[in-house]
């Protein structure tokens, strides 16, 4: 494309498209997160927490910690936290689960620092010792849940 043709686009559109874009990559986000918790939370009561809404909390923290451990592929935007509640009436516990819907960690090593990742993520939410889990890694679809 030459100079004056994208400046001619740009300076007549710019928002709009950039305004189009983030309404698919949203409705395709929605449409993700959806699929992912009808497979999933059908049986529970669930509260979607997209890590982009958590700047400044502890759960970004442990989202950056997440990042730093496995810097290839989690972002702010495929990777989303959920606080699940069963509707079992003698049920009090509640879940916090992380998923990431583009992870390929799944070597020794990765699963070496997952572990050490959960422990931490286990000793700063949890009052249970051994609470923390991996819910799924699933290499072929490149997910991880995993359950605090």
């Amino acid at each position: 494309m030459n100079f004056g043709v994208y400046q001619a686009l740009t300076k007549s559109r710019p928002f709009r498209m950039i305004r189009n874009m983030d309404n698919e990559i949203n409705e395709w986000l929605e449409h993700e997160y959806s699929a992912f918790e009808r497979q999933f939370f059908s049986h529970c009561r669930v509260w979607r927490l997209p890590v982009h809404v958590l700047k400044g909390t502890d759960l970004y923290r442990l989202f950056e910690t997440f990042s730093r451990t496995f810097p290839d592929h989690p972002s702010d935007v495929n990777t989303v936290f959920y606080l699940i509640e069963p509707t079992k009436p003698d049920s009090v516990i509640q879940y916090l689960s992380l998923w990431c819907s583009h992870f390929e960690h799944s070597g020794l090593e990765d699963l070496r620092n997952l572990v050490s990742f959960l422990d931490d993520a286990n000793h700063l939410l949890s009052r249970s010792p051994d609470s923390a889990g991996v819910s799924l890694l699933d290499s072929q679809r490149e997910w991880v849940v995993l359950t605090i």
